[in-house]
């Protein structure tokens, strides 16, 4: 199918179902490609097929409905595109514009490489009509009632009731009952109107020419041969009795009678195939569709005389000559190109001047520029839009990785190229932490191999910790680095918090440190444990550098924190500093998620830089009221000074 019967489909899903269910539907239907369908490309019928039975199953609708829905859709679609100029001109008539359906599918077949359906009006004594629509795709009836109710309904304010009469699914044949309705204003039933009773603005036409008395000849012969080099006449038996002078050009001998014996002349089925309408050729199956547009095919000019191997088309109109009893072809070379006219025999001089089909071959030679352009631009588009899709997805994960290496405020202000200047906190919790025997076992491991488990080990740590962090966990947590096996948290900055807050965020967080890692193993038997240390006080932040840019800390607090960890009486431990201790005085007791949580005294620790020795605190978890009450009870015991 063109793509633009695909594209309506693709745009009515996502209008009226929305992106995601069209993605379903495509992933149901077993379509793989990437972006839209284009509008210039053709795609195998099977493609819209299966995308309506996905349709019709992810919806719940039947089948039937969803071709109706999309034959409403299109018309939207097409007058987009500008084709309701092209349809408002077919008739002034619901009926003169049925009748014309096969003129315009015809000229759109010329147009592009597609396979029109044929159409066939016809009128029922109660003023009803039958439409017969011929197509060889099967299943699309309930597509075109959608489309010819819709149709009705914009154009010419008409209410249809289309019923489907029969079906012959060999000869790809629907017959339709056609009624037509006026819309009513009021709430009072719509009125069946026949043909001829439509509004002054829809009013079918009728001849107003005089009647002149019948003069014997009104056009001699040879002149109408001129004006129509490629007319054909045949009688009842489809006999030719007259053609054109192109035609006698192309076939020297289709009306000599003394070159097949005892025929008088050579009959039409004899020399041609009828391709459109999809009828036999009769006499009275062409009188039946005069008003259908005919498409003769002549397949070797060498059997009449011509050049042999030679092929051409015709197409035009039938009409019944009362007078004679027979049937007169007026038509023209179906050709769109000036390269298709050449290969098929003609010159430009054989079509008449008064002949519009002049014009058409002409202009189509743009049209193949144009719509190579069209066809280019739009594979452009497709292919951007695919470039930005990816664009878009890269600029998500470097934005994620952005986000994963620096704080968040900081984050928006460096990709909005605001300068982020260092600040002064006064008060935030830091927190090391280290593996215990972790030098031990890299002395271990020695080679290649021994680098991938130093590697690993690091990893399952890391990875633990990363998760309680976690912005879903916490947004007052802020990751700083890892050198080796230390690891270190700060909470505070940037996104400032009470001292009892940030406090109490590390505190727990280091709890949860050690309880992750229960249950693991360093190598053998080995328990994998960790030694915490944890500080509370003044820092300086800031961002370093351009390429690759790291929010770093600095100040005495950061050295504390990290010889806390360092310096710790026992492996193990989580050591805690006066200043964290005091801290977590301040928390509501009532409140803390430090309930179930124990501190010791370790002792006094004497640490570089410090002239005196440090109060070291251990912080452990019990889920008994006694110890409980015992940390809450040390902590306010503990001195402030």
């Amino acid at each position: 199918m063109h793509g633009i019967t695909i594209r309506s489909v693709e745009l009515m899903i996502c209008e009226r179902y929305g992106e995601a269910v069209w993605e379903r539907i495509k992933a149901l239907a077993g379509i793989k490609m990437p972006g839209n369908f284009l509008v210039t490309e053709y795609y195998s019928d099977s493609v819209t097929y299966r995308l309506v039975d996905a349709a019709a199953k992810i919806l719940g609708w039947p089948t039937d409905i969803i071709w109706e829905q999309l034959g409403d859709y299109f018309f939207d679609y097409v007058v987009e595109y500008g084709y309701n100029r092209l349809l408002s001109v077919l008739g002034q008539t619901p009926v003169e514009f049925l009748e014309n359906l096969d003129t315009l599918h015809c000229a759109l077949g010329r147009v592009y490489p597609i396979r029109p359906p044929l159409f066939r009006c016809e009128r029922q004594d109660s003023g009803a009509y039958n439409l017969h629509y011929y197509s060889k795709r099967p299943n699309l009836e309930h597509y075109m009632m959608g489309l010819i109710r819709r149709t009705m309904s914009e154009l010419f304010n008409i209410k249809v009731e289309m019923t489907l009469l029969a079906k012959d699914e060999e000869e790809g044949h629907c017959t339709f009952l056609i009624k037509f309705f006026k819309h009513s204003v009021t709430l009072e039933p719509s009125t069946e109107v026949a043909d001829g009773q439509f509004n002054g603005s829809t009013k079918r036409r009728t001849s107003v020419l005089p009647a002149v008395p019948f003069r014997e000849p009104r056009i001699s012969p040879v002149t109408f041969a001129v004006l129509c080099p490629f007319f054909m006449i045949f009688d009842r038996s489809l006999k030719i009795t007259q053609c054109g002078n192109s035609l006698v050009r192309l076939l020297p001998n289709i009306l000599d009678k003394n070159t097949v014996g005892d025929r008088k002349s050579w009959i039409l089925t004899d020399i041609t195939r009828l391709i459109r309408p999809w009828i036999t050729l009769s006499f009275a199956g062409i009188v039946e569709h005069q008003n259908s547009v005919f498409l003769l095919d002549f397949p070797d000019c060498g059997l009449v005389g011509g050049q042999a191997g030679l092929s051409f088309k015709l197409n035009g109109q039938m009409l019944y000559l009362p007078e004679s009893d027979s049937v007169l072809f007026i038509s023209s070379p179906y050709v769109t190109t000036l390269q298709d006219l050449s290969l098929k025999g003609f010159c430009l001089s054989d079509i008449p001047l008064h002949d519009a089909k002049r014009d058409f071959i002409l202009a189509s030679e743009n049209f193949a520029l144009e719509h190579k352009t069209i066809s280019q631009l739009e594979e452009l588009t497709q292919n951007l839009q695919h470039t930005t899709k990816k664009v878009i997805e890269e600029k998500q994960k470097t934005d994620k990785l952005i986000y994963a290496i620096l704080p968040s405020a900081v984050a928006e202000s460096l990709r909005s190229g605001t300068p982020v200047p260092s600040q002064r906190y006064a008060s935030v919790t830091i927190l090391f932490s280290g593996i215990v025997g972790f030098d031990k076992f890299c002395l271990s491991k020695t080679g290649q191999q021994g680098a991938m488990e130093v590697v690993r080990l690091l990893n399952t740590v890391y990875s633990e910790f990363d998760a309680l962090i976690d912005s879903q966990h916490s947004s007052n947590l802020y990751k700083v680095e890892t050198v080796l096996d230390k690891y270190m948290v700060v909470s505070g900055a940037p996104n400032v918090l009470p001292d009892h807050v940030h406090a109490e965020e590390i505190a727990v967080l280091a709890l949860k440190m050690n309880r992750c890692l229960r249950g693991k193993f360093i190598s053998g038997n080995t328990p994998l444990r960790i030694t915490i240390g944890i500080h509370s006080g003044e820092i300086v932040c800031g961002v370093i550098g351009n390429r690759m840019p790291r929010y770093c800390l600095f100040g005495d607090t950061v050295n504390m924190a990290s010889r806390m960890q360092t310096c710790a009486t026992r492996d193990g431990t989580i050591n805690i500093s006066q200043s964290t201790v005091r801290c977590l005085q301040e928390s509501k007791e009532e409140n803390s998620q430090l309930s179930f949580a124990k501190l010791e005294p370790s002792g006094k620790v004497t640490m570089k830089g410090k002239k005196e020795p440090v109060k070291v605190w251990i912080l452990g978890e019990t889920i008994t009221s006694t110890t409980v009450d015992s940390f809450r009870r040390k902590s306010k015991m503990c001195s402030v000074s």
